[in-house]
């Protein structure tokens, strides 16, 4: 941010320069290991990093470091070479997004690089949005804005400087989202946003995501009921000094495909009961299943299929699936169990990830149910302050 701002060729290398020296220093600090220390005859100092190590590599490397823009050509170039063409089935993408494809999905990084991005609002939490969703790749994303650049701006957005004063800040950001990542085709849009006309000609149809910062109330209102009607997922994000609002409308059946981003859980059974609602106990730690859940259970001997169930082709009650119906900590059951033998040792319940839909408030909704919270907060505090005095 400091180089973007400085807007000197050299001040990168100036500071890849101060940073390597701290290392140096940082690394010569550490105590090495005694072994080492003892094949160096118990002399530390040889052990230590030599001080010409690093100024070396800096006089070899840093002058190899590019600082330059590239030119709107390269750019073109560049995007005409790799964007679009993001797929989690290349080796250098992978390679590339693997710590984000370790944190989120190879699914969810695949479905994100087919998808489409618009943003409006170029200021300092829309930059920061977009430098996430262009870094973390995408199909296409494009940056919306009619604000013109003032020295405000400076503060926050860390894509401008001194001498875009008086630019577009949509415009003036593009080019250097753009280097972020050539596999994501950034562009800028000036056009207005504030009338039903102006979404239509925006064609926020086309896009998986709209993101709304900096803008006001009947707009959002607006943009929302038209995402709404076409299936467009919606963020509204905005911050004002030390508070910070995020709203999500993302429509009335939202797929979830895990609820809670956690490893399934597992728990090692003590005894099954045949009754009409079956009563599992565990052993150990609590089995962490919760009402509603979805187990399927493994490795139990005994509790073996007759009849109908035998003939439908459920041997046991190993690989069956359960709805957990919670009863403690340790206990949960799973349904009727009068079909199966008696249980008679072993067994895992494993739970299992079904997909939810999810149904989102509208964005009027959730205004109004924030309007009512801070009207019965206000009447608690005038209350609180009046009691004293009846």
């Amino acid at each position: 941010e400091m180089c973007i701002r400085d807007r000197t060729k050299t001040r990168y290398k100036e500071m890849l320069i101060e940073v390597v020296k701290e290392l140096e220093v940082a690394l010569n600090s550490i105590e090495p290991p005694k072994e080492l220390v003892e094949e160096a005859g118990g002399d530390p100092s040889k052990v230590a990093l030599k001080e010409q190590v690093v100024p070396a590599f800096i006089s070899s490397k840093v002058e190899e470091v590019d600082v330059e823009e590239d030119t709107a050509e390269e750019q073109a170039r560049k995007v005409a070479e790799k964007a679009n063409k993001l797929s989690v089935e290349d080796a250098d993408a992978k390679d590339r997004w693997s710590r984000y494809i370790g944190a989120v999905g190879i699914d969810a990084v695949a479905k994100q690089a087919k998808s489409s991005v618009f943003l409006s609002g170029a200021g300092g939490l829309g930059i920061e949005i977009a430098k996430n969703v262009v870094l973390s790749g995408c199909k296409e994303f494009v940056l919306h804005d009619t604000k013109l650049t003032c020295k405000n701006d400076l503060a926050a957005q860390f894509f401008l400087g001194e001498g875009d004063v008086g630019k577009n800040r949509a415009t003036a950001s593009a080019s250097r989202l753009q280097q972020l990542n050539y596999y994501v085709k950034v562009t800028a849009t000036t056009e207005p946003l504030s009338t039903q006309e102006d979404i239509k000609e925006m064609g926020l149809d086309k896009f998986a995501v709209v993101i709304l910062t900096e803008t006001d109330y009947e707009v959002q209102i607006m943009i929302d009921n038209y995402c709404r009607s076409h299936r467009v997922a919606l963020v509204v994000a905005d911050t004002r000094g030390a508070l910070c609002k995020l709203i999500n409308d993302f429509g009335d059946n939202f797929e979830v495909l895990d609820p809670d981003d956690e490893e399934p859980k597992e728990c090692v059974i003590k005894e099954i009961t045949n009754e009409e609602n079956g009563l599992v106990t565990t052993v150990g730690q609590r089995h962490g299943f919760y009402e509603g859940d979805a187990v399927v259970i493994r490795e139990v001997e005994g509790m073996e299929a007759s009849g109908k169930i035998m003939m439908e082709g459920s041997k046991s009650i190993n690989e069956t699936l359960h709805v957990v119906k919670y009863v403690d900590p340790h206990k949960f059951r799973i349904g009727d169990t009068r079909k199966y033998t008696k249980y008679v040792r072993n067994g895992i319940a494993k739970q299992v990830k079904l997909k939810k839909n999810a149904k989102f408030k509208r964005l009027s909704e959730v205004y109004l149910s924030l309007i009512h919270i801070c009207r019965c907060r206000r009447i608690e505090r005038c209350r609180s302050r009046w009691s004293p005095y009846h």
